[in-house]
């Protein structure tokens, strides 16, 4: 269960990094980036051992769906 609250953490602040670069008008990628430096330094995310099955259920299915609309 610790995996999935991770994930869910980490997807919660790439969606509000997202928001805040749109409404400051700055590139979202390079704010994603330079959050992912910054989570790297926090002592709690510097071993995150996420089962490759997770990922894949979690990643693949949303990279299919959006295949599928365009």
């Amino acid at each position: 269960m610790e995996q999935y609250t991770i994930i869910i953490i980490l997807i919660a602040l790439a969606i509000a990094i997202s928001a805040v670069a749109f409404k400051k008008n700055l590139p979202y990628p390079v704010l994603l980036l330079f959050s992912g430096i910054i989570v790297g330094f926090i002592p709690e995310f510097e071993r995150i051992n996420i089962e490759p099955k997770v990922v894949f259920l979690i990643f693949h299915t949303v990279h299919y769906y959006s295949e599928n609309i365009l």
